[in-house]
């Protein structure tokens, strides 16, 4: 794959677009085109240029879908795409100097005219909508017919079953391209294990390519108060860099919801710290507030007239990068691990290789933040192509190949179980079974098949393996096995194994059901 040399990119990114270039390239020669292709680059490493270099001159991919999976990204990914901003300007490429023309999808109506090459830029529930209707099919398909190849922005977004089937439907290549590529969210594309890249965080920080993270564990006490909670993050903030947040040096605070966002915001604003400027994001705000600094969307982070302190829930987790954020404070917020870590991505950024930059991580919860970012960085040390491929099912699975085939257990003689055809029989005849279950009135539309795949469904979202022992027009027995780490710790895992079994029976129009591991049953598939 030839691109300009003009376009000079860091190794990392050199490598995994000539990753992209093989896969692709190979895929357009293959009888299938199911598997997809994982680039893992974390945030700041540049993934948007790397999706960039690959879109606009790869000579197997003429036309080319960009999705992310909201708006905000996909705004900014046009935008940089295009050589509005970002990389491509930054080395002499403007839009006239691109190679092909980029195009925002955001409606339907957008799909009407299709160029003979370019690249558009939708996101991923837009094209999913396509499939919901008949009316929309027809342009779902075009886009299947023109389509050279797919490229996923924050491709750990593909849980969702929908989204895989409808990327799958387009029947071109696809490449997940994610800074946080855990394998349970990835589970139901098949990735091609010869089209994986890996870069780890500690190698970009090696490199200067990203900011060491600096993190103070500051009194919890001082969330007691936001005034006081404030006070403290600038307390902080300047002792590390020697001044208050500025244009060149900004903070961003996340808060646990609306309310909160608007007055953090306002305790800055009193502050005598705070003439820098303040924005508060947050996506229930009034598109056109009386309040200047309450928006919506968040502005261009990089603008000359940015504000030097950012408030949000949400919206910085992902798609609003910039070098100038420097640190980042959490006020009483503890979500998931990702979370934390897209939230210290937007901080790392260190485009022109400054020496000695550093981001701050400041955390009064006690040190819990610090221990899971800690955490973090021994997951990232220790990341390999293969182990992103395990998921926990797969890690079971192994255990259980290590077993023996019986064994001497409650005063008896048992056998290995083990999932998979050959044994329904027996199984079925092993089963012991609680002394429960629920009576449902049946309706027209309920059927054993139908229930069959919605079970099956829930079961593969879930990364649950399973093993129907018996399905007719009447019954259905499955058994299913779910793969958790143990409630009972906080910092490390225990994998706990449980198996399960659902059974359906329609004795006239009554249906008995149980399932061992729900409640209730999936509702909507002809219960009453």
């Amino acid at each position: 794959m030839d691109y300009p040399q003009g376009l000079t990119l860091w190794p990392h990114q050199a490598a995994a677009v000539a990753t992209i270039d093989a896969y692709l390239k190979r895929r357009r020669s293959a009888a299938s085109i199911s598997r997809a292709a994982l680039v893992n680059v974390p945030t700041g490493g540049g993934k948007t240029a790397i999706i960039g270099v690959a879109a606009h001159w790869h000579p197997c991919a003429e036309r080319v879908l960009v999705l992310a999976p909201r708006t905000a990204i996909r705004n900014q990914l046009a935008k940089e795409l295009g050589g509005a901003r970002g990389f491509f300007p930054r080395h002499g490429f403007d839009a006239a100097a691109l190679p092909k023309v980029v195009k925002r999808v955001s409606t339907a109506i957008d799909l009407a005219d299709l160029p003979e090459r370019g690249i558009l830029v939708s996101t991923i529930q837009l094209i999913d909508d396509l499939t919901r209707s008949a009316g929309k099919r027809a342009a779902y398909d075009r886009l299947a017919d023109w389509c050279d190849a797919v490229f996923v922005d924050e491709g750990h977004y593909e849980p969702a079953r929908s989204w895989s089937r409808t990327i799958r439907g387009l029947r071109a290549p696809a490449v997940l391209v994610t800074a946080t590529p855990y394998r349970n969210d990835l589970k139901l594309f098949e990735i091609d294990s010869d089209a994986l890249h890996v870069t780890r965080y500690e190698a970009l920080v090696a490199a200067g390519i990203l900011r060491p993270v600096v993190v103070v564990e500051a009194d919890p006490t001082a969330l007691a108060t936001q005034e006081g909670f404030v006070q403290s993050v600038y307390d902080i903030f300047v002792g590390q860099y020697g001044a208050a947040p500025s244009a060149e040096r900004k903070l961003i605070i996340r808060c646990d919801g609306e309310a909160t966002v608007r007055q953090i915001g306002n305790v800055v604003r009193a502050h005598a710290l705070g003439a820098a400027g303040v924005v508060c994001l947050h996506e229930r705000f009034a598109p056109a507030s009386s309040q200047a600094w309450e928006r919506r969307q968040p502005p261009d982070p990089e603008a000359a007239d940015a504000p030097a302190v950012w408030v949000h829930q949400h919206k910085l987790l992902e798609g609003v990068d910039g070098p100038s954020f420097h640190a980042v404070a959490i006020f009483d917020v503890r979500g998931s691990a990702r979370a934390l870590v897209q939230q210290i991505g937007r901080v790392v950024r260190n485009p022109q290789l400054v020496a000695g930059a550093t981001a701050l991580l400041i955390d009064h919860s006690n040190g819990f933040l610090a221990s899971s970012w800690r955490r973090y960085l021994r997951y990232d040390a220790t990341l390999t192509k293969a182990g992103i491929l395990r998921g926990l099912d797969e890690i079971a699975g192994q255990l259980d190949r290590t077993l023996p085939g019986i064994i001497y257990i409650d005063r008896q003689f048992r056998e290995r179980f083990v999932h998979g055809p050959g044994s329904e029989g027996e199984l079925l005849n092993s089963l012991r079974l609680p002394q429960r279950c629920q009576l449902w009135r049946s309706t027209a539309r309920f059927s054993i098949s139908l229930l069959r795949a919605a079970s099956e469904a829930r079961f593969e979202d879930a990364s649950y393996p399973f093993t129907v022992l018996e399905e007719s027009e009447d019954a259905l027995t499955i058994l299913f096995t779910s793969v958790d780490s143990s409630p009972l710790l906080q910092d490390h895992y225990f994998l706990e194994r449980t198996l399960h079994v659902l059974i359906a029976r329609r004795v006239g129009d009554t249906i008995v059901f149980l399932d061992t591991l729900r409640v209730s049953v999936i509702p909507g598939h002809g219960f009453r």
